[in-house]
């Protein structure tokens, strides 16, 4: 078994139930948190976390925010990470290497 696709399945299918879920339980964010690694999967993350913020009938909850904001941040300062010469190479797009964590 490829433990690396295993982990980006399991992942994917967090998304998923995150992106059906009308009222996500912190336990499965967390969970999607610590199982990203690649920047696909934070932009992801990233998109779901706007959508449920702006989608909402209600205000969004101070949690959801803070996290959306978290988040949105890691992505800006990827970009500004991959834009720098060393962050090229066979690594390039696995955030886990980066000295950044959610």
């Amino acid at each position: 078994m490829d433990a690396t696709a295993a982990r980006q399945q399991l992942t994917q299918r967090l998304l998923c139930q995150f992106e059906e879920s009308e009222y996500p339980d912190l336990v499965l964010l967390n969970r999607i948190e610590s199982m990203i690694s690649t920047r696909e999967e934070l932009e992801r993350y990233a998109e779901l976390l706007v959508a449920k913020v702006q989608d909402d009938e209600l205000p969004p909850s101070a949690h959801m925010l803070d996290r959306t904001e978290r988040v949105l941040k890691l992505l800006q300062q990827i970009q500004h990470l991959e834009q720098q010469p060393q962050a090229r190479g066979p690594l390039a797009g696995r955030i886990d290497t980066l000295p950044i964590h959610i």
